[in-house]
């Protein structure tokens, strides 16, 4: 099996020096000895493949040493400069300029020379002889040596300052050679504009005049730019910079100097001394230039770092393909990284890959359970915090079909316990958010997003066909109904219970609806579907945390004088107050449900879940004794309590940690629950933990039965009754977040 490492640098215009591959194959090594241009070359690859040109003998200042450059047949020159008139993203250095040349660059400057001369001085004739018929042919050899001055300055001058400028810097691998040959083709679409600029229409003039300045500044471009991106930002801004404005200053100049001779109106011909064009046109052609040039850089740039990106993963797919693997890249060259990662398949996703995604779920449930995992489908109620989290599990584990049923949005709120939701998704529904990670993380995938509410009424619709249906509602009465449809047409489902205002991940419980104790939302739909005729039979995750100073927030007073507060609701029967949220508590129950559901699909189902405290008779017993107890103060029989099982569980594991309040606060053998003060109602906060010997000790000398009621702070000290006082505290915020 062959695997490839890529190490990119942030900055990928940095050129290959910002990049290392690494190809390795576990049967055989990799040799690269002879495998040409790879991607450690494949920017630059011209400056080591290229061959190198022999310089001719002499020293620098003989004609000896240029000669080779000039030993080059007028063909291949001209078809040097016909290609510098098509833009292309190849690189002119490594496709035509193999090895450069000088004979073509002075050839194009010295025919670029006479070429303006002879247009100006044609022009101008042709507008004297409009105006006076039978005038002498016009010529200025001013313009002439104008003409030699500004081409040769720009063709010869600016590439070799260029150059010692980049050596200065310790930039680029090119030669001046390469530099002045790059300057001297591009300068060639100048020459049959000058030969069309002859033509009398202004407007004509500036288009070609344009033309050839976007031409000639693409392909300086395109060449150049390679050179300068692996210079400091600065440097390379400054350099880029310089080139434009030259750029521009050049075209202005051929427009001014040579082709503004005369202006035809009407029938009459007026003839203006050369550069006889408006100071505000000029300047506001000059502007243009620039900015034109600027654009033409930057998005040239840009290019080239896609270019690159291209360049890098069409090399990294041929070395995967050339060293064994048996999955047919060939046809993802030439694609965008973005088009093959997220292009919709039309053919089905080889099974190979699949299984290979797959491999550790495979070697947990074996190849038959995987195939009933594969074969489940799900529906998520709810995607908000768990619902999320269980969907993007469920798939990244091989269910291939899944239902995602919500009609909310993604707000910025959210993004603090979504699964997929990110600061671009704000806005989207929350559907349609996990669909699309969905799709990144399965190529094999069904999902079926629908943005609306399930309801009672209609909601079967959206549960048929489905093994599993997740319930991750945090309306109460949308998830009543929905979990009394699912067990009254015998549809599997797990619920969500509370999440919010809960931090301790320790107390994540998953049990029968049945054996749910301390979470509030649990008792609530517990009790509602008891009235409704469903007692037991439906999984539940749920917390046995009580929190403490966490409850709903307060809406705020000005929403409270604009009246119709329940407007604030996405519908009449959703809270409108605002529970907080822990973004790691959903995350964890959504995962709690994805395992479940996925052992279970599987035919593995957890056979003995344990719970946190699996301790009912032993409250049983103590609400019994102390309904007993109770009863024999009162001298009657007494059927209820104010407090119930739920509440002598919450007693004994939450607030008192299942230990005495009696120092040394040991774990009783024998707990029993009484009354603290007897001056006082019993009730939560006057219930306390004993084991049996200090009960009984403390029933004889503080209740009603003894011969004198005592100050139970006189019979068990300060340090006791500080430790009551702060329990009670303690539960006085638990029922204030419970109401």
């Amino acid at each position: 099996m062959a695997y490839v490492a890529v190490e990119a640098d942030e900055r990928l215009e940095e050129g290959p020096e910002g990049l290392q591959f690494k190809c390795s194959n576990t049967n055989d090594g990799l040799d690269n000895g002879g495998a040409g241009r790879g991607v450690g070359n494949a920017d630059r690859g011209y400056l080591q493949d290229r061959p190198h040109q022999t310089k001719g003998g002499g020293g620098f200042w003989t004609i000896e040493y240029y000669q080779p450059y000039f030993d080059i047949d007028t063909k291949t020159v001209l078809t040097r400069c016909y290609s510098t008139l098509l833009p292309t993203s190849t690189d002119y250095l490594s496709t035509h300029l193999n090895p450069a040349d000088l004979y073509g660059p002075f050839w194009t400057l010295t025919t670029l020379i006479f070429a303006l001369f002879l247009s100006s001085s044609l022009g101008a004739s042709i507008a004297a002889y409009l105006s006076a018929p039978g005038a002498e042919y016009d010529y200025d050899f001013q313009l002439l040596s104008i003409a030699v001055s500004l081409v040769y300055a720009y063709g010869l001058g600016l590439p070799v300052l260029l150059w010692i400028a980049l050596r200065y810097f310790g930039v680029g691998e090119w030669s001046v050679v390469e530099a002045v040959a790059i300057w001297g083709y591009a300068m060639f679409v100048w020459i049959p504009v000058s030969v069309l600029c002859v033509i009398p229409v202004p407007i004509l003039r500036w288009v070609l005049v344009a033309v050839a300045f976007v031409l000639s500044g693409y392909f300086l471009v395109r060449n150049v730019y390679p050179i300068l991106a692996s210079a400091e930002a600065k440097a390379t801004r400054l350099i880029i910079i310089a080139i434009a404005v030259l750029h521009a200053g050049l075209a202005l100049s051929f427009k001014v100097l040579f082709f503004s001779y005369y202006v035809i109106d009407k029938i009459g011909v007026d003839i203006p001394l050369p550069g006889g064009d408006e100071p505000a046109q000029l300047v506001v052609t000059a502007v243009v230039a620039a900015v034109a040039t600027g654009s033409i850089f930057s998005a040239v740039s840009a290019y080239s770092r896609r270019a690159k990106r291209r360049a890098l993963n069409d090399d990294v797919l041929r070395s995967i393909s050339a060293n064994g693997s048996n999955y047919n890249i060939q046809r993802h060259l030439d694609k965008p990284t973005e088009e093959i990662m997220l292009k919709p398949r039309d053919t089905p996703f080889d099974e190979g890959l699949i299984k290979e995604q797959l491999a550790r779920n495979y070697a947990f449930f074996g190849d038959e359970g995987m195939a009933k995992v594969r074969a489940g489908s799900v529906a998520v109620i709810g995607c908000g915090g768990v619902g999320s989290w269980a969907a993007v599990m469920l798939v990244r584990s091989g269910v291939s079909k899944i239902r995602l049923v919500d009609f909310d949005y993604v707000t910025l709120s959210s993004l603090n316990r979504h699964a997929t939701a990110t600061v671009s998704d704000v806005g989207m529904p929350k559907v349609k958010c996990i669909e699309k990670a969905l799709k990144q993380i399965s190529r094999w995938v069904e999902v079926d997003s629908r943005i609306e509410i399930w309801r009672k009424e209609e909601g079967g619709m959206l549960l048929e066909g489905v093994d599993w249906v997740i319930d991750a509602i945090d309306n109460i009465t949308t998830k009543v109904d929905l979990l009394k449809y699912c067990h009254d047409n015998n549809i599997k489902v797990f619920s969500s219970m509370g999440a919010g205002a809960k931090c301790d991940p320790t107390r994540v419980q998953i049990s029968d609806i049945s054996y749910t104790i301390y979470d509030p939302l649990a008792r609530s739909v517990r009790r509602r579907l008891r009235l409704l005729g469903v007692s037991s039979g439906i999984p539940v995750v749920y917390s046995t945390e009580v929190p403490s100073d966490v409850k709903l927030l307060p809406l705020p007073e000005e929403e409270f004088q604009k009246g119709a507060v329940k407007e604030l609701g996405v519908f009449d029967d959703f809270r409108v107050r605002i529970l907080p949220v822990l973004g790691p508590l959903p995350s964890i129950f959504g995962l709690h449900i994805a395992t479940f559901i996925l052992c279970d699909l599987a035919d593995k189902p957890i056979l003995n879940p344990l719970p946190i405290k699996n301790r009912k008779k032993l409250y049983e017993r103590m609400l019994r004794d102390l309904l007993k107890r109770e009863s024999q103060l009162v001298g009657e029989t007494i059927n209820k309590l104010p407090i119930d099982e739920d509440d002598v569980s919450l007693i004994l594991e939450d607030f008192y940690r299942g230990r005495s309040i009696i120092p040394p606060h040991e774990v009783p053998a024998r707990p029993m629950l009484v009354r603290w003060d007897f001056r006082r109602p019993l009730g939560l906060d006057n219930c306390v933990v004993m084991d049996q010997g200090d009960g009984e000790k403390h029933m004889k000398a503080c209740s009603t039965g003894a011969d004198e009621i005592q100050d139970p702070k006189s019979v068990w000290g300060d340090k006791v009754q500080d430790v009551v006082d702060r329990r009670a505290r303690e539960i006085g915020q638990y029922l204030l977040w419970q109401a």
